[in-house]
């Protein structure tokens, strides 16, 4: 009789395969005392991605728990996300990039453990150390220096940044918004998701490694002036989404992330640049108003 998973492992993955061994073999190399599968999705990477993971897939004396999908066709790091989520039917789900990779064998158990002690969270995460495209350290993901409670005013003024991916632990109980296909920001429309079922808890442990390099999602982005602004963009409409997705229950904090986002645009792009949006309909007239009103008052 098959068991079923506690934790679903979800691993998205795109031209990785420098990195993909390593994010693979820190999930096989954990030690439960409950079953886990791993789910991966390769979004139709161009290099050798898909030749090392059918090199683990045969070959590791653990393989069977991994269910593997290589797209056709790339569909973008959301639709790839969404769907790697929706074939998790584990109680728990935790991510690792095709990039990052865990270090601590008992990584899974503790998150669980903790979870399991502690029903009124929604997820946990903890720290992470960060190294460059030479593997070296370039210090830790978070500032904290202990453990912590981590509250819906932060995440949401933080939104994916506030945890390494790698790190995450949550409850198999959501589904991102539709909206979220739309944004580059995974990690925050996931953070946000969460918020409708409790805070999250920091554990300052390190366990795992966040990579930065040249072939990240969010490194090897163009940083012109134009895409700058597209970003921007994006966030805000993540935020407003949301705000609206929540009704009244965030209003003052989303409402107060979205006109930092507005100064933002203001100081860098000019301050016509948020009335067009508000013209065009892109922000509400509200968030508009509340804007200039901070504006003139502050003078900036």
């Amino acid at each position: 009789m098959t068991t079923e998973p506690t934790v679903s492992v979800c691993m998205i993955t795109y031209n990785h395969e420098k990195f993909i061994r390593e994010a693979l073999e820190g999930v096989l190399m954990q030690q439960c005392d409950f079953e886990i599968e791993l789910i991966v999705a390769n979004d139709c990477s161009k290099d050798s991605t898909d030749k090392v993971i059918k090199d683990i897939f045969q070959n590791h004396s653990r393989s069977s728990c991994i269910k593997y999908t290589k797209h056709n066709i790339n569909l973008g790091m959301m639709p790839n996300f969404i769907f790697a989520l929706q074939q998790c039917t584990g109680k728990y789900v935790a991510l690792c990039d095709g990039d990052d990779y865990w270090t601590d064998a008992l990584k899974l158990q503790k998150q669980v453990d903790f979870m399991e002690t502690n029903t009124n969270y929604a997820a946990c995460f903890h720290n992470a150390n960060v190294i460059n495209a030479t593997n070296d350290i370039n210090g830790r993901f978070c500032d904290w220096n202990f453990s912590r409670e981590i509250f819906a005013e932060e995440i949401i003024f933080k939104g994916g940044g506030i945890y390494p991916s790698a790190s995450i632990l949550f409850r198999n109980k959501i589904k991102l918004p539709s909206f979220s296909l739309e944004t580059k920001a995974g990690d925050s429309a996931l953070a946000f998701t969460l918020l409708g079922i409790g805070n999250f808890y920091y554990s300052n442990e390190l366990m795992c490694i966040y990579r930065k390099h040249s072939g990240g999602v969010y490194s090897s982005i163009n940083h012109n002036k134009e895409k700058k602004f597209e970003d921007i963009k994006s966030n805000i409409k993540l935020l407003i989404n949301f705000r609206e997705f929540y009704g009244s229950k965030f209003n003052k904090f989303f409402n107060k992330v979205i006109q930092k986002q507005l100064i933002r645009v203001s100081n860098t792009f000019g301050f016509y640049q948020v009335l067009n949006m508000a013209l065009t309909r892109f922000i509400a007239i509200g968030d508009a108003v509340s804007f200039i009103g901070f504006k003139l008052k502050n003078k900036i």
